[in-house]
């Protein structure tokens, strides 16, 4: 398998700010070993609602579950009670790192009292941190619902907050930057539909492309939406039909953004796939696909690619082992990890979901001595892109999607480099950075075929061709899906094998031609060595072979089943007369079926 490095000199995507997870009935995960192991040590309890921010090492700093603030002891901080975040809110909050600041955190919390946040600073209390000021309201409860979410500003340093109006279409998009929050003049986006505001799960996917909001409306399920972020604008809006009587409650996108898992109960309670690379709303809708029914409520992207899914009441966590894949590809497994006795609930952290943003080149034809193509499939206010090979020449791409063809004339190792330019700075997906991702491209070295020179072969013989030994795949220009192919009738035949996704063809030529059995019509057994004898000559295989020869009175004076022995004119020892002698000859050709027989007949004349 052809592997693509990439690494991002932007901190952001090196990050482990995720890595600790903290929900239910004092059970966690932490993903710092690359996979999820169970955290015992938890002091909260959180119905829904809950929120983890750990360092950028995976270090745990302090988690939440909107009512008060425990440190990475497990101990409440100071002033971390009486948070205004309801208990049995989906999203009651969610933690922003202030842009630039190593010590301040924002603890965003919605209650019945409005959508507010309070300040921790982490390095008082010798590192365990305090909640220096809480509960500053941004807006009434009455103005947004109970429902918010966060995606990084394209350059990589501010952070949008984002959250939906209660008695209205409209989105408002918070700025966090170095400076603090903008309350006052947050980004309005009129756009969709008037939601049922209680239930379900608002979500940015980690590309910051996109924003699914439960409608749970008569007709629509959940709407879709264009996300900019660079100026917080949510736009486009496209709906799913809601047929049955269920409603949306988690949701969850791949790492790379092109699928997206959602969550119903209801009248069914269902793990719904959906392609994101629809090209039209009806081409989305009819994409859905059903992985799971049973206990799946939130649903949470994790640093290590893996989708979990919440088992209320239930002392385990379901996972989707391989989100990027469609249908049961897949791989979603419920009751996946046993949570050592502690009961999962309805929710599971909430995270800024860039943390889980995991670019990736595609590509496809990596063969030596022909075009490698690349693309980089994430617009997201992109403006360009330069791509660097073995030369170090960037080649640029200034086009969506981006893509990008190199020819590596030998088979080997190879580190593919690429800077994407936007929003006025760049991140860089290179190794010239101090923070990498030690990972390469594999060419492979086309495979060798040689099915060797244009071949005539006899009527009734065979000639078998071989493609080559140790092939992924081959295939024959006549369906044969072999490495060997038996040719009996003539014809161009072409084979085509694949050895590490490269592929080879050669062609030939068989020309099958007629047997040939001659005999002459004269012969002068005397002596001579000069056509002493009369048999037949023949080009070819045959067998089944009958050799008579009569005199002019009928009488038999000759007959042979080997047609490499011939008549010296002599009957029973006695040479035979001057004269003219009939022959017959029968002999059959082998075929791939079944044998055909043959029949000849005609004069010799006997000379002295």
């Amino acid at each position: 398998m052809t592997i693509i490095f990439l690494s991002f000199t932007i901190s952001l995507f090196s990050q482990k700010q995720a890595n600790n997870w903290f929900f239910g009935d004092k059970t966690g995960l932490n993903f710092n070993n690359g996979y999820a192991e169970v955290l015992s040590s938890a002091s909260m309890t959180a119905e829904a609602g809950c929120s983890t921010i750990s360092d950028q090492s995976g270090n745990l700093l302090f988690y939440t579950n909107g009512l008060k603030v425990w440190n990475k002891l497990h101990e409440i901080m100071p002033n971390g009670d009486s948070i205004d975040g309801y208990y049995g809110t989906n999203q009651n909050s969610i933690i922003i790192p202030k842009p630039a600041n190593e010590s301040i955190y924002y603890l965003f919390t919605i209650d019945s009292s409005g959508f507010k946040y309070s300040i921790i600073d982490i390095s008082l209390n010798n590192g365990l941190g305090n909640v220096i000021q809480k509960n500053l309201k941004i807006c009434d409860r009455g103005v947004v619902t109970d429902k918010i979410t966060a995606i990084q500003h394209c350059n990589s340093l501010d952070t949008w907050v984002i959250v939906h109006k209660r008695t209205s279409a409209e989105f408002l998009s918070f700025l966090i930057t170095e400076t603090g929050i903008d309350i006052y003049n947050p980004i309005e986006s009129a756009s969709g539909s008037n939601i049922l505001a209680e239930i379900g799960y608002l979500k940015a996917s980690p590309s910051g492309d996109k924003i699914i909001l439960p409608v749970n409306s008569s007709t629509i399920l959940f709407e879709i939406f264009d996300f900019d972020n660079n100026t917080g604008i949510i736009s486009n809006p496209e709906r799913i039909n809601k047929t049955d009587e269920i409603y949306m409650y988690g949701a969850a996108f791949s790492a790379d953004g092109k699928i997206l898992y959602v969550s119903t109960g209801g009248q069914y309670y269902q793990l719904l796939q959906f392609d994101l690379r629809a090209k039209s709303e009806n081409e989305l809708n009819n994409s859905a696909k059903l992985i799971g029914q049973g206990n799946i409520y939130a649903l949470q992207l994790a640093t290590d690619g893996k989708i979990y899914t919440a088992c209320v009441n239930e002392p385990y966590i379901g996972i989707i082992h391989n989100p990027s894949l469609l249908g049961t590809n897949c791989l979603f497994e419920n009751k996946a990890i046993y949570l050592n006795n502690s009961l999962c609930k309805m929710g599971l952290p909430n995270f800024n979901q860039s943390y889980f943003f995991n670019p990736a080149i595609s590509y496809n034809n990596a063969c030596a001595g022909e075009n490698t193509c690349f693309s980089f499939e994430y617009k997201s206010n992109i403006d360009s892109v330069s791509w660097f090979f073995e030369n170090n020449e960037p080649n640029i791409s200034t086009s969506f999607p981006f893509y990008s063809e190199y020819s590596y004339s030998e088979p080997g190792n190879y580190n593919v480099y690429l800077i994407s330019y936007h929003c006025g700075t760049s991140d860089t997906i290179s190794q010239f950075t101090s923070d990498t991702i030690s990972q390469f491209i594999r060419i492979n070295d086309l495979p060798q075929i040689e099915l060797g020179n244009d071949t005539i072969i006899f009527e009734g013989n065979t000639v078998l061709l071989d493609a080559g030994i140790d092939m992924d795949e081959y295939i024959w220009s006549t369906g044969i899906t072999d490495r060997f192919m038996e040719v009996f009738n003539t014809g161009m035949y072409i084979a085509e094998v694949t050895k590490n996704t490269c592929k080879a063809s050669d062609t030939i030529f068989i020309e099958v031609i007629p047997i040939k059995v001659m005999l002459p019509t004269a012969f002068s057994p005397n002596n001579d060595n000069l056509n002493d004898t009369f048999r037949a000559k023949v080009c070819g295989k045959i067998q089944d072979f009958h050799f008579v020869i009569f005199n002019r009175c009928g009488e038999r004076v000759y007959y042979s089943t080997d047609y490499n022995q011939g008549w010296d004119g002599k009957y029973k020892g006695v040479k035979c007369p001057i004269d003219t002698y009939y022959w017959e000859i029968s002999f059959s050709i082998p075929d791939y079926n079944q044998p055909i027989v043959k029949k000849m007949q005609g004069y010799v004349t006997l000379l002295r």
